[in-house]
């Protein structure tokens, strides 16, 4: 919206224009810079009375992108963790910026919707651009379903293609050496990480209500699940994880928050997400460790994070031989379990046989040969230990 001076027939006059629907309206002529301001706005409440709507809108009132948003975020704070409703309020904040104003839900086309995909994607990339359709498609489709809107024009923009990462899972070596350079407090985060594989927010939600020392279980909640609703899943513990806990309790049984098991050690209230101490624990302590091996002419070790020591348990189980994939699945808390088998083959695809039939096939001696002492390679000391 403007309104621009100019000199007609000597005298001062204003242009008074604006967006709407993304098309530009302009009047010039007005005397008085009020008068060019009234026109505007009476041309914005006139445009939006004419608005078309499907047949599914006819005699509803106008629903304005402002108020899919306001409605939408109300329901979610009801039903999704924090950091994902304050993500899709800032996807929405997004969509408002490249809108300029307010308008009908209607008006925003597929050609409106793809051309501001196009710019996030130029602006961040594939994936942000995906995350940016999911949370606009999972708006649009809510008031599909009470019967406000017909159509999701973003439903209709496909996916980009997102190169798929290989989740990593450290040496046990590193695990090891990552608890040796922790603080106590960070151990015991650590520690009862190892012995759940519990999710960063069900160790941050954890309460003393939750752990049952009489029949030594620990119960982790999780939020996971379509409606919002909390899920419980119930572990035992063992005597080192006990332990653990019971040290922990006796330190906060004082505290004023004293429910939470775990507490920020320079605050003394319960962590968040955004707590630094914890944000940061992982990328401290791996610099800590490389610091470390630097001095002492190591290889560094390549930094993990505290999911990454999900995947880590998740595959100690699995190798043990002792644990059915029934059992690994309640123990992660999967729903289904196709998605703990989906889970533990992206993690590390069981192809020792392969490897192991291919080696035996003997069919070249390797161009470069690992010594593993007097001049002799591995290869080497087992074709003389067979002859």
């Amino acid at each position: 919206m403007a309104i621009i001076p100019y000199i007609l027939n000597g005298k001062t006059a204003y242009r008074a224009k604006f967006n709407f629907q993304r098309k530009q309206y302009t009047k010039s002529g007005f005397t008085r810079r009020d008068k060019a301001l009234e026109w505007i706005v009476s041309e914005k409440k006139r445009l939006k009375k004419e608005a078309i709507f499907t047949p599914m809108e006819k005699g509803l009132p106008v629903l304005m992108y402002s108020q899919m948003c306001d409605q939408y975020i109300q329901d979610a704070l009801a039903r999704m963790q924090q950091q994902t409703v304050a993500e899709k309020m800032k996807v929405y904040h997004t969509l408002a910026i490249f809108l300029k104003e307010d308008c009908p839900a209607t008006s925003i086309t597929l050609d409106a919707a793809r051309e501001h995909i196009a710019n996030v994607l130029k602006a961040t990339g594939n994936k942000t651009a995906n995350r940016h359709l999911t949370h606009l498609k999972a708006l649009w489709n809510w008031f599909c379903r009470i019967g406000r809107l017909s159509l999701n024009p973003w439903a209709m923009i496909p996916p980009y293609p997102v190169d798929k990462a290989r989740r990593y899972v450290p040496p046990e070596g590193d695990v090891k050496e990552l608890l040796k350079a922790a603080e106590p407090w960070e151990r015991e985060w650590i520690f009862v990480e190892l012995h759940t594989a519990a999710r960063q927010n069900e160790l941050i939600n954890l309460l003393w209500k939750d752990i049952d020392f009489s029949r030594n279980t620990i119960t982790l909640w999780t939020r996971k699940r379509r409606g919002g609703g909390r899920t419980p899943r119930v572990l035992n513990m063992g005597e080192r994880l006990r332990d653990v806990f019971m040290g922990i309790r006796a330190r906060h049984k004082d505290l004023p928050y004293s429910e939470h098991v775990f507490l920020a050690p320079s605050t003394g209230k319960p962590f968040h997400r955004q707590t630094r101490a914890l944000k940061y624990l992982f990328i401290r302590l791996c610099a800590k460790v490389n610091r470390k091996r630097a001095e002492e002419g190591r290889v560094p070790m390549v930094p993990f994070t505290m999911h990454s020591l999900r995947h880590f348990v998740a595959l100690k189980l699995r190798d043990s031989k002792q644990v059915t994939p029934h059992q690994i699945q309640a123990f992660l808390g999967h729903t289904k379990l196709d998605t703990t088998d989906i889970y533990l083959r992206s993690l590390a695809p069981d192809l020792l046989v392969a490897a192991t039939v291919l080696d035996a096939q003997n069919l070249y001696d390797p161009p470069v040969r690992l010594h593993t002492g007097e001049g002799v390679s591995t290869c080497q000391k087992k074709e003389e230990n067979e002859r």
